[in-house]
């Protein structure tokens, strides 16, 4: 490896921080490692030409400055299952005591103890299979610190732990729990009053309001928050069309006269939402809002309050369980991965049980559930 240091001087090349050397630089003491070889050991014998016109030169050999050591950077690595965590190796100079990045040392070189839990890529991108616990090896073979027997080749064999922990998708929803239901409002098709009835959620898989988050209580971290609300659509006379429930005969697409189909809308949402860690093994989803038929009255509101708490002191059966304060209409409900954990259903669906509920919010629903088991993915 040939170094012209004028050269170095007169380009201005920087190091790894980002300095020059001063161009008027005569003395001084530098570093220089050979970045494409770190794990083969640093100068074994070096020559510094100072003066090419009268030949004088700077002469000497060095001991063996080898690695002393090699670990990963995260021990031990903790992250969830169905995502990636990366993983990598620093190694300890000999002579320096310096810790910098070894991880391209051992690519390829890398496996876990158990498969089924981790696996591990050649690069040290750890993917998690299921919840639970393994250990990661890598391995490379580099000239160790041992200066006395001239640098002998060592297999260097880090390792270190893998945890994989739950993690949990939480979905609140409220919706309307029949196929339509009577509003509170009417009108006129050719001089008659109209009661408009409301399309409702049943079996459409529709909802009124909603919220989610992911969670991963033991590495107290969430993601991916998601709020919506669902279109409100009301229909005039002639509706249902086929005389039970609303379908596609319904959908004339002419708005605003009273017959079949007559308006929809759509609420903005701006719910809340915080997640919270008070103990080990926990954590907690606080969901909470408010919102309003876009076709109707603002005050009539659907509001809720709800804690989802999440234990995962047993990772390989977690519990939940909800505290909750909603109004008495429509049905409100928690999923925890897909697992229903609460619901509620009202008991009527007629428009004195509607008025009560939103205009008035009477009867407000509030207590907590017992803990139930969860899905650990």
């Amino acid at each position: 490896m040939w170094i012209d240091v004028g050269k170095l001087i007169r380009e201005h090349v920087p190091d790894k921080n980002g300095n020059t050397l001063p161009p008027d630089l005569t003395s001084g003491s530098y570093d220089v490692r050979d970045l494409t070889h770190k794990g083969a050991g640093t100068l074994f014998e070096g020559k510094v030409i100072y003066d090419k016109t009268y030949g004088h030169v700077a002469y000497g050999c060095t001991i063996c400055c080898g690695i002393k050591s090699a670990f990963f950077w995260s021990v031990p690595l903790g992250w969830s299952v169905g995502s990636t965590a990366l993983n990598g190796v620093n190694e300890r100079d000999f002579c320096t005591n310096q810790i910098f990045d070894g991880s391209g040392d051992f690519s390829g070189a890398w496996h876990t103890s158990n498969m089924a839990i981790a696996t591990v890529n050649g690069d040290g991108v750890h993917t998690g299979i299921s919840v639970g616990s393994t250990t990661s090896f890598a391995s490379a073979e580099m000239e160790s610190s041992n200066w006395r027997l001239q640098c002998p080749l060592v297999v260097f064999n880090p390792s270190g732990g893998d945890i994989v922990n739950p993690t949990f998708n939480v979905a609140y929803s409220a919706y309307i729990p029949v196929d339509h239901i009577q509003g509170p409002s009417s009108c006129d098709y050719s001089g008659i009053p109209i009661t408009m009835i409301y399309m409702g959620d049943a079996n459409r898989g529709t909802y009124r309001t909603t919220e989610s988050i992911q969670i991963t209580p033991d590495l107290q971290q969430s993601s991916g928050f998601f709020q919506d609300t669902g279109q409100s659509r009301n229909y005039g006379a002639n509706s249902p069309r086929n005389g039970s429930t609303l379908s596609s005969l319904d959908e004339d697409g002419i708005p605003n006269d009273c017959f079949l189909w007559n308006a929809a809308g759509k609420a903005t949402p701006a719910f809340s939402h915080d997640e919270s860690y008070p103990y080990a093994h926990q954590g907690q989803v606080h969901y909470s809002g408010s919102s309003a038929n876009p076709l109707e009255s603002q005050s009539a509101t659907i509001t809720w309050d709800m804690r989802i708490v999440l234990d995962t002191t047993n990772s390989q059966s977690p519990t939940a369980y909800v505290n909750y304060n909603h109004t008495c209409y429509p049905s409100h409900q928690i999923k925890v991965n897909g697992n229903l954990v609460y619901l509620y259903t009202p008991p009527r669906n007629d428009i004195d049980y509607l008025t009560g509920c939103l205009l008035f919010h009477a009867g407000t629903i509030i207590g907590q559930t017992n803990p139930v088991p969860v899905p650990n993915h």
